[in-house]
Formats: structure tokens, C-alpha cells, sequence
């Protein structure tokens, strides 16, 4: 195949390259929320917690067999007001009740005071989980005091996930 040939099969594949190293932006229904996904996750799936709050739920695969999951619990005039160490804490029960649900028995703890760049009130906390058939999820949660936010990336092996950075920074509150 001579040079130009060559040339032209690179254009033709590069938008698929380029898309399979990318994130966009999703809403999460009628939140105002939004957050980032290597890939287009649909119609988020709506449920209540046991104390009737709105859980948002959706999931994708994105390359190297990754899943990418966000949980997003709308919550009520109880949060309004709290501090940082309070969303925190609120966030690490979920996580400790998450872990387990899931069925992953190590963590190797987890990472407070986190911050949002965009948004210096929102509280940040993070941990990684693995379990005894070697599955791993990287884990980051954000809260304000009106929503709480876990996204998650499972995978059999935890390689080096150049998207991880960008997904886990790119939820955005309303």
C-alpha cells in the first residue's frame, strides 16, 4: 500500500480512535447535574432510597472492558446547610454500605478533603476496593447539600485508565 493509501485509512479510522479516548457530557435527567461518560449511558434509572429520597443510577462500558458507573442520590432539606466534614461523613457510610453491597472485603481507605475546582463548597472523598477474584473499583464521591454523587470504575484488572482523571472530575452540580 503506498504512502497516501495509508494515509487516508488513518482519517478514515481517527474518529473512531479519537471516541474511544474521549468523555462526554450527559445529563442526568431533569437534575441539572451532569457528569462525563465514555459513552452515552441513556435514560438514568430512577429509584428511592429507603427514606425516599431519588437515587439516579446509570452504567457504561467504556474501552479495556471498564465500568463506569454513577449513583446520584437527590437529597432534602435535612443536608441543607452542612458543612464539609458532614457531607464527608455522609459519604463515607454510603461507601462502607456500597462496599459491602458490592461485595468487595479490601480497601485500602479512604482519601478525604477532596475539592471541586469548580465548586469549593462541594466535599470530595475517594478509596479503591478490590476482592478476594481480584475485581477492583477506583470510587469517588462528591456531595453538596443538595446532591450526592459516587461514580464508580470496576474492572478485572485495574490498569493505568488514562479517562479515570476526567471521569472522576467531571461531575458538575446544577
Amino acid at each position: 500500500m503506498n504512502r497516501l493509501g495509508l494515509f487516508g485509512l488513518l482519517l478514515l479510522f481517527a474518529p473512531w480512535v479519537q471516541a474511544q479516548d474521549s468523555m462526554a457530557r450527559f445529563p442526568i435527567n431533569e437534575t441539572g447535574c451532569s457528569l462525563l461518560f465514555p459513552d452515552d449511558p441513556g435514560q438514568f434509572e430512577v429509584s428511592y432510597s429507603d427514606d425516599g429520597l431519588p437515587v439516579y443510577t446509570a452504567e457504561t462500558i467504556g474501552s479495556g472492558e471498564l465500568n463506569y458507573a454513577a449513583i446520584v442520590i437527590q437529597l432534602d432539606a435535612n443536608f441543607a446547610g452542612s458543612d464539609s466534614a458532614a457531607l464527608e461523613s455522609l459519604m463515607e457510610a454510603y461507601f462502607e454500605y456500597l462496599q459491602g453491597s458490592l461485595g468487595y472485603d479490601y480497601g485500602i481507605g479512604t482519601v478525604k478533603g477532596l475539592k471541586m475546582e469548580e465548586n469549593p463548597k462541594v466535599a470530595g472523598i475517594s478509596d479503591f476496593w478490590s476482592n478476594e477474584n481480584d475485581n477492583y473499583a477506583a470510587v469517588r464521591g462528591w456531595s453538596s447539600d443538595t446532591f450526592l454523587a459516587v461514580l464508580l470504575i470496576f474492572a478485572n484488572e485495574m490498569p493505568a485508565d488514562p479517562l479515570q482523571k476526567e471521569y472522576f472530575e467531571g461531575f458538575r452540580f446544577p
